[in-house]
């Protein structure tokens, strides 16, 4: 494509480069190929423009920067408005393809993996064809297309990823949209159909500062959602979530909006909920009066709220109750979400992404209804992150568990032993239920050592992660294979 028609839209000037051929857009000097449009802006931690010289001596036809630079090598061009322009671009040259797929935005603190997970079984029972782009990895027709860098990726290869999508023959995406992603704007190409919230609890505020701003970063997706040029929209809200009317506000009067919850009055209501060790089962009430029983693979209340969030958009589409029940209810395990591993000596170990204060006490709540002799928690904070939940959830977990192994999470370039302290400025002379462990191994270790028949081990925080970050270095660790290899070696398989 002509740099002339990429640029025109974006108000930026290509004199005396109008014939460009650009064949590709990038953010990532690591992936210019030959006739690359190089995007170079100041990011979080390192500055795109840095790496120009390195994108046009592999093959870079041209560079849009955030700020003048001297010595260039190659045609580089200014824009005012940097990321309004990269997305223009992306547009245009992918071709809009988010016009062409039925998208569903899911955002709020929790929930999003496994409600992204829910609607994808049902998308998939349905033949709706669909793509998912979420946390754990970027899938097509329940295939593993992609290793997830981000939760939503910002542009241009979000434009790129949906283009694939459409062109390996999907017809929908579903798409986890983070908070960052949407104060970064990274989702204002995405011409929604849909917008899904699952509550709104304290995290990130390293980045949002404030819980204000977070919930206004939340409501971007359901402004975009009104602004969007698609018909039969459609918002589905947590009905229960104190940010519930903040979310509703943000929806034009062509938005159907269905409410969900089990404690106020809604669309979809769950009612008369009973939890057990191998499922919960409840009834649900249709527009305050039609009820049909439902089960669910699935322990604690937070995931009766994802089933509810997906059926909710289901039943708003025209799907028959029967019908989203059957493909939601034969639905049993997320990836790190309460995902469980049964000894033979009759302990059971959940692995789960919990990570902040409120989904910390959402879990544990979830395990002590399941009627454990003990629980046993195994959890850290990250590093170069929110600190002030670190002393909180320590809290929560001794509060909520009967042994607690304090330990290291993604440390990065923190010293892990001074998160560890932070962590125990929640538990210092209050409980003595806790030991601390620096090395996470050696943690998950040590609470499969201690294990005895009728408990639970809950590892925290890291979930499917198949990684650990300890200063700048991404090492290979797994809770759930750490987990395997300690019973393994204590004969406790």
């Amino acid at each position: 494509m002509k740099l002339k028609r990429l640029f025109d839209p974006a108000d930026m000037d290509a004199t005396g480069y109008e014939n460009l051929e650009i064949k590709g857009l990038t953010r990532d000097s690591k992936v210019i190929k030959e006739g690359f449009l190089f995007f170079a802006s100041k990011g979080m931690s390192k500055d795109g423009k840095d790496f120009i010289d390195e994108a046009f001596k592999k093959g870079a036809a041209a560079a849009v920067i955030d700020k003048e630079i001297k010595n260039k090598i190659g045609p580089c061009f200014l824009a005012k408005d940097f990321e309004k322009t990269v997305n223009i671009i992306s547009k245009i040259f992918y071709g809009d393809p988010s016009s062409f797929l039925y998208c569903a935005g899911i955002t709020g603190t929790k929930g999003k993996t496994t409600v992204s997970y829910f609607l994808e079984k049902a998308f998939l029972d349905f033949k709706l064809k669909p793509a998912v782009i979420g946390t754990v990895n970027y899938r097509a027709m329940g295939k593993i297309i992609y290793p997830a860098p981000n939760t939503t990726p910002s542009e241009p290869l979000l434009s790129e990823i949906l283009r694939s999508f459409l062109d390996m023959g999907c017809a929908s995406c579903i798409m986890e949209t983070s908070s960052h992603a949407l104060a970064l704007k990274r989702t204002e190409n995405v011409n929604f159909d849909a917008a899904l919230f699952t509550n709104l609890q304290s995290d990130h505020m390293d980045f949002h500062k404030t819980r204000k701003d977070y919930a206004q970063a939340k409501r971007k997706l359901f402004k975009s959602l009104s602004e969007s040029s698609k018909k039969n929209k459609i918002a589905v809200i947590n009905a229960d979530d104190e940010a519930a009317d903040l979310m509703a506000s943000a929806c034009s009067e062509d938005i159907k909006i269905i409410f969900y919850g089990t404690k106020k009055e809604g669309d979809i209501r769950a009612e008369n909920i009973v939890e057990k060790p191998e499922a919960s089962y409840f009834d649900i009430k249709i527009e305050g009066k039609k009820t049909e029983s439902a089960s669910l693979k699935m322990i604690g209340e937070h995931n009766i709220y994802n089933f509810l969030a997906a059926a909710s958009l289901l039943y708003a589409k025209g799907f028959a109750v029967s019908e989203i029940i059957a493909s939601l209810g034969n639905f049993s395990q997320v990836p790190g979400r309460l995902e469980k591993i049964e000894s033979s000596l009759g302990f059971y170990i959940f692995i789960d992404y919990a990570h902040t204060e409120q989904s910390l006490i959402s879990v544990l709540k979830a395990l002590r209804k399941s009627g454990p002799k003990r629980i046993i928690t195994v959890f850290g904070c990250g590093g170069n992150r929110d600190k002030s939940k670190r002393a909180p959830m320590g809290k929560a977990a001794c509060e909520l568990s009967d042994l607690v192994f304090i330990t290291s999470d993604n440390p990065r370039t923190e010293n892990p032993q001074s998160i560890i302290k932070d962590i125990e400025e929640g538990v210092k002379d209050r409980f003595s239920n806790y030991s601390k462990v620096t090395d996470r191994k050696e943690a998950i270790f040590q609470a499969v050592k201690e294990a005895k028949k009728g408990d639970f081990i809950l590892i925290a925080g890291k979930g499917h992660e198949n990684y650990q970050i300890i200063g700048n270095e991404k090492i290979k660790f797994d809770d759930k294979e750490t987990a395997m290899e300690a019973m393994d070696k204590q004969g406790k398989i």
